[in-house]
């Protein structure tokens, strides 16, 4: 008998746990790549997704009593027991998602400490003021009352970030602020759904920060403008070298490669002339063609969000070093 709900997770013999543990890493790892493909995630330094769904699926597999005791008080949990093989399978691919997705935190802080802290912040925010979360397949959505999901689309993430900033947003001392002026620009409009995936709500903080030169997530302006453009020319240098490191390392075509050198360019351009940069749809019509894939789009999304991440950084350092040289 095979290793299920039917049988509370109970394990035979190390042969059935062994067939069972590799069914469930396999389902992680295709999981795993997808987000890769969709440019949430890059994988943890040089490890595979096979090795970063082992790692992050390890603890999963305690047994107690003779059963997998964490799948069995999964599966007890559940309001619908499954009743067909198909139902187990898309249950069990459930709790196996999430787990991956919940566990994937840990890697989050060192792929990316910025936007670990902004999401840390921007989590506090929307539980302290008891906004509504609904998780939905592969993301959760922030929302401040009940919304019709399957009755419109959610706006897409460069369009909402130009509206805000059109309303002349400055980077507030507060996520709780931040979150105040996006559900601000959704409730006045009706044309899309008045609630925000969590991804594109941390993306478009983060941009925000980039462009308008804040360091710590509160900090002082740039004192001189041609401080901040030596600062962004020091940004560009550094971070063409690690781009480039990236993009060798997930084997993109040469044509994706200079896409991408070409886009980073543009944005970095924006951000020092203080221009609105076009919409990630746009920039890869241009440097790519029109018949530009999905999977370009969001390696560009990706790449832009490593930039911003990037500029945060390197604000913080330099706005150490004042304070620094201040107090002396």
């Amino acid at each position: 008998m095979p290793i299920d709900h039917k049988n509370r997770f109970y394990v035979e013999d190390n042969k059935s746990l062994n067939r069972f543990v590799s069914g469930v890493i396999k389902i992680s790892e295709e999981y795993i790549r997808f987000l890769i493909y969709r440019g949430r995630i890059s994988s943890l330094g040089n490890l595979s997704p096979f090795d970063t769904a082992v790692d992050l699926l390890a603890e999963l597999f305690k047994v107690e009593n003779g059963c997998l005791v964490y799948f069995k008080r999964h599966f007890e949990k559940l309001d619908t027991i499954p009743g067909s093989e198909e139902e187990y399978t898309k249950a069990l691919k459930q709790f196996i998602y999430s787990a991956t997705l919940n566990n994937l935190t840990h890697i989050y802080k060192l792929i990316d400490p910025v936007a670990n802290k902004l999401l840390r912040n921007l989590k506090a925010a929307y539980r302290g003021e008891n906004y509504l979360v609904t998780e939905i397949f592969l993301n959760k959505y922030v929302h401040k009352k009940d919304v019709a999901f399957a009755s419109k689309e959610c706006i897409d993430r460069d369009t909402l970030l130009n509206r805000i900033i059109a309303k002349n947003w400055t980077v507030q001392t507060t996520a709780k602020e931040f979150l105040a002026c996006v559900f601000d620009v959704l409730e006045s409009q009706d044309q899309y759904l008045q609630a925000i995936s969590l991804n594109d709500l941390l993306n478009i903080y983060k941009e925000l920060f980039a462009i308008k030169g804040k360091t710590d997530f509160i900090g002082e302006k740039v004192s001189s403008d041609i401080h901040h453009k030596l600062l962004f020319e020091e940004i560009r240098k550094g971070f063409v070298v690690k781009l480039n490191n990236y993009l060798v390392k997930k084997r993109f075509s040469e044509k994706e490669r200079n896409c991408i050198y070409n886009i980073i360019d543009d944005v970095i351009n924006c951000y020092l002339n203080g221009t609105q940069r076009d919409s990630v749809k746009e920039l890869v019509n241009r440097y790519y063609g029109k018949n530009g894939t999905d999977s370009v789009c969001y390696r560009a999304e990706y790449a832009i969000g490593l930039l911003n991440s990037e500029i945060i950084t390197l604000m913080q350092k330099e706005e150490m070093r004042n304070v620094e040289r201040l107090s002396k």
